[in-house]
Order: structure tokens, then C-alpha cells, then sequence
């Protein structure tokens, strides 16, 4: 059964929250008649518990509720740029930094592809292998990086795997059709090894990042990635119920 025009509006405005739109913006994507829209934005804005709100004249949003909250804290991508990795060569390793097209003060510097994006790697005659992943443009998500580290340790077989570590990483969420007034860039250092910024990334989207200098170990990193692109919000507050297993003989009796 078709949605009616009161619940379709509802549904578009929390896919899109929290962005604000005109009945203009709501009638050209839902492909309704504009006055209609307009009434129907009233009719709902005049009920006791309506799920729409409009902050200012002639722009409506959803209410930012539990289920609304939930949403948007798992809707915007978490990506990684500007990953460096590093990891100590095996001791009777047969590569030889001569092998390397290019040579800089005794490093031997290979370029490779991984899905159309750039690899810079670097290997040093003092037994390190540094590798670079051009990802500002095209940022990758935590599927990407976990298929990224595999890849490596394929190609780079010759340096020992429990020595690979993370020594540069960026998160970023883009937030599209949004620019920046006034400003062209914030940024906020507050730590040592990483620092915040926010900027006008394109014509119609703001990057925010964090730029940080963990030196982790592949794997610990690994799990910190997944835990946090993994994340699950409530979307609704539940009662503490006490285990079964933690229940006393005597408290509970």
C-alpha cells in the first residue's frame, strides 16, 4: 500500500536529517504539487506530537530524536587518507635496494597501483620499508584498508610480518552540499601526534579530519578501525536488566 503524503514527507525528511529543506526542495524530489506539500507541512506542524519541526520561516527538518540521532551517527562514512605504514626487513631478506628503478641516498623507491590509487614504497638500506598510500582525493573505507594491509604483506613478503606498523592515519567524514562561510579552514592542535581541521573540500562539501601519529602495531590498529566503523548506537533508551549468571543467592531472593 502506497505511502500518503503526510508519511512521505516524515520519511524524507529523517532520511536527509539534519539538513533543512524548502516545501519547494521537498515537492521537486518527492514529485508532489507544491501547494499540497505546503498544506500538508502545516497539518503536521499543527499536531500535538508532530515529528517535524520548523525552526525558521519556510524551512522544515525532523525533530532530532533517539531514532533520528541513531541514524545520522551511523550514516556519515567514516574514511581513511594519508596512511603510512612501516615495517623492519627479514634479516636474510634477497631484496637488494639496487633492484629499485628509482634510488634516493641509499633508499631504493617503488611506485605501484592498488585500486587506481598511487603506492609510494620506500625501502632503506638500513633494513625499513616505508609505505605511502595517496588517498586525499579518494579516500578508502575500513574494507578497503584491511584489503590494502593484505596486499602488502603479499608484495612485501620479504619484511616480517609482526613488525608492520601504522605510523601515519586520517579520518574523514565528508559532509556534502555544505560549504563553509566566512572561513576557508578551522584547525585545532591540541596533541602532539594528531590534529583536527575542518575545510572546504570541493565546491559543495566540508571535510572533517583528523590527522594522528599513532605508531600501532597493523594488527592493534586494525581492531581500533573495525570497533569504530563497527559502532552501534541505541535507538532508543532500554532498561539495565541484570544477567542471569550475575545474579547472587542472596540478593535476589
Amino acid at each position: 500500500m502506497p505511502l500518503i503524503v503526510g508519511e512521505r514527507i516524515i520519511h524524507y525528511l529523517f532520511q536527509i536529517a539534519p539538513d533543512e529543506v524548502t516545501p519547494k526542495t521537498i515537492s521537486r524530489v518527492l514529485r508532489l504539487n507544491h501547494s499540497t506539500v505546503r498544506k500538508e507541512l502545516n497539518r503536521l506542524l499543527a499536531k500535538k506530537n508532530t515529528p517535524i519541526f520548523c525552526e525558521r520561516r519556510g524551512w522544515y527538518r525532523h525533530k532530532l530524536d533517539m531514532d533520528t540521532i541513531a541514524k545520522i551517527s551511523t550514516s556519515k562514512r567514516i574514511e581513511l587518507h594519508g596512511i603510512k605504514l612501516e615495517g623492519c626487513l627479514q634479516a636474510n631478506t634477497p631484496y637488494s635496494v639496487s633492484e629499485a628503478r628509482h634510488h634516493y641516498r641509499k633508499r631504493g623507491i617503488h611506485k605501484e597501483m592498488f585500486e587506481d590509487r598511487i603506492v609510494t614504497i620506500t625501502i632503506h638500506e638500513m633494513g625499513l620499508a616505508e609505505v605511502w598510500l595517496n588517498t586525499s582525493e579518494h579516500p578508502i573505507g575500513f574494507q578497503q584498508f584491511d584489503r590494502f594491509q593484505s596486499w602488502v604483506k603479499g608484495i612485501l613478503d620479504f619484511v616480517e610480518p609482526w613488525s608492520w606498523k601504522v605510523i601515519q592515519l586520517g579520518l574523514n567524514v565528508d559532509v556534502r552540499e555544505m560549504n563553509l562561510e566566512g572561513v576557508s579552514s578551522l584547525k585545532l592542535s591540541v596533541f602532539r601526534n594528531a590534529w583536527f581541521q575542518i575545510y572546504q573540500k570541493g565546491e559543495d562539501a566540508v571535510r572533517v579530519e583528523t590527522h594522528m601519529f599513532p605508531n600501532l602495531h597493523l594488527e592493534e590498529a586494525l581492531t581500533i578501525l573495525r570497533q569504530l566503523v563497527e559502532v552501534k548506537v541505541p535507538l532508543r533508551e532500554q532498561t539495565y536488566e541484570i544477567p542471569e549468571l550475575d545474579r547472587g543467592d542472596f540478593a535476589y531472593r
